[in-house]
């Protein structure tokens, strides 16, 4: 599972707020789902877009067994 963070920003939580995540929801992939073409992915922080191609997804570091509790991904 990797986390998806904004490119323009830095921010690692992308997702909209919510009463589970009020900071803004992370946004984490398990595997990259676009084939060929990239996946667009909103920022609710910047309100900036931004495409994820497969380069860029196999770039980013796995997610830590501690983020994931942290991130209440588990």
């Amino acid at each position: 599972m990797k986390l998806i963070p904004c490119p323009k920003c830095g921010r690692e939580a992308v997702g909209p707020r919510s009463s589970e995540y009020p900071l803004g929801a992370p946004v984490a992939f398990g595997r990259f789902t676009g084939g060929h073409h990239p996946i667009v992915v909103k920022c609710f922080r910047c309100m900036g877009g931004f495409k994820l191609d497969v380069l860029t997804f196999n770039g980013l570091p796995e997610v830590s067994d501690q983020q994931k509790k942290d991130l209440g991904l588990d």
